[in-house]
């Protein structure tokens, strides 16, 4: 099924771990994210997703989590010692800007989300290898 926004927001396949406490959210992200040409995969607590990110973290191309997350700082730390690399968005109801953690791969978006601003995020995050500074 093609997605409903511009071509240059759409995936290609890219594949996106969700980690969300929240059943319905996490419903949401993935109907969102794969109806626009993303293959996302569900974690709903860090033991789920260290679990799914030790077994295929080379092929995922970005996180997507709250900075609320329960258990977040042992999940990012997993996830750097595998993977310097790693990009990922997090999700916040605090206005934060910049990257997280000094990890210029990380980036915060405000809620509530705005879903053009997240595809235009996630595309962003996706292309670059360095994270330059956005103004949100």
């Amino acid at each position: 099924m093609a997605g409903k926004y511009a071509k240059d927001l759409i995936g290609t396949g890219e594949r996106i771990l969700v980690v969300e406490k929240d059943p319905t959210t996490r419903g949401l992200y993935f109907e969102i994210l794969s109806v626009n040409g993303y293959n996302v995969q569900l974690a709903e607590n860090s033991i789920h997703a260290i679990a799914l990110y030790e077994k295929y973290h080379p092929k995922y191309d970005l996180i997507l989590t709250d900075l609320q997350f329960p258990h977040l700082m042992e999940f990012i730390s997993f996830v750097l010692d595998k993977n310097p690399n790693a990009k990922a968005l997090f999700t916040s109801s605090s206005y934060i800007r910049g990257n997280f953690m000094n990890v210029d791969t990380f980036r915060v978006i405000k809620k509530p989300l705005d879903i053009v601003e997240l595809f235009q995020l996630i595309r962003f995050q996706l292309k670059s290898k360095h994270v330059a500074e956005i103004e949100m």
